[in-house]
């Protein structure tokens, strides 16, 4: 293969691949030095490989692996993807903001990243889209998994001073959060966790601009992880 058929989270290279605008965003703000999982994407020149080669099948426009183990080999060993050796969250890349809003956390468990059978199935999940016989492109994002306490979405309009925060599981289903000024400390009498959301969400607009984003956002109890925006 002719170039290595994914990119690093941070490394900058996502644009230059023709990753999406999604996967663009994410690899940006790991550059600049927000709180996103270790991880990578895999590029659609992967899923075209799996594909020519016969490691994975199409039929009735959803993607099949027959033999788990040697697309697992393929993945480590051939492409030379590295061995995260951990839990993994595996979502795809690709279609239009409607379709990625099924990426909260809990819309795929986290994946065995040695468990070539999870592995194969949830890739195998990811590169399916509905209606599409191999046209569009199937991009990867896959990340080493958060061991979240609360997780949500968080919505940033460029023309409002706050921000819309939906907690998973929470009675309330929005939440309003002021925005932190520059340089001003979350205040004392909110959570914890949605002082880290209002410093990440800080971040971002200081590192995309005043836009209108949509973040899925995972705190562990100690960081407020950026999982997905757009």
């Amino acid at each position: 293969m002719s170039k290595t058929p994914f990119v690093w989270l941070g490394a900058g290279r996502a644009g230059k691949r023709g990753v999406g605008h999604r996967g663009v965003l994410l690899d940006k703000l790991a550059r600049a030095g927000l709180p996103v999982p270790e991880g990578a994407i895999l590029l659609d020149d992967l899923f075209r490989i799996y594909l020519s080669e016969g490691i994975i099948e199409l039929a009735d426009d959803r993607v099949v692996v027959p033999d788990p183990i040697w697309f697992s080999e393929v993945l480590y060993r051939d492409v030379r993807f590295p061995r995260l050796r951990d839990l993994l969250d595996i979502r795809p890349l690709s279609g239009n903001e409607q379709e990625a809003k099924w990426a909260m956390q809990d819309a795929t468990p986290a994946v065995d990243s040695e468990n070539p059978s999870q592995l194969a199935l949830a890739l195998g999940r990811a590169w399916t889209i509905p209606g599409d016989l191999g046209e569009r492109r199937r991009d990867v994002l896959v990340t080493k998994s958060v061991a979240a306490a609360l997780y949500g979405r968080a919505i940033s309009r460029a023309d409002e001073v706050i921000d819309e925060v939906e907690v998973k599981g929470s009675p309330t289903a929005v939440l309003p959060l002021p925005r932190l000024r520059a340089l001003q400390r979350p205040s004392g009498e909110l959570p914890l966790h949605l002082g880290r959301l209002q410093m990440l969400l800080r971040g971002l607009r200081r590192s995309l601009g005043q836009g209108d984003w949509t973040v899925v956002w995972a705190d562990d109890g100690a960081i407020c992880w950026l999982q997905q925006v757009y």
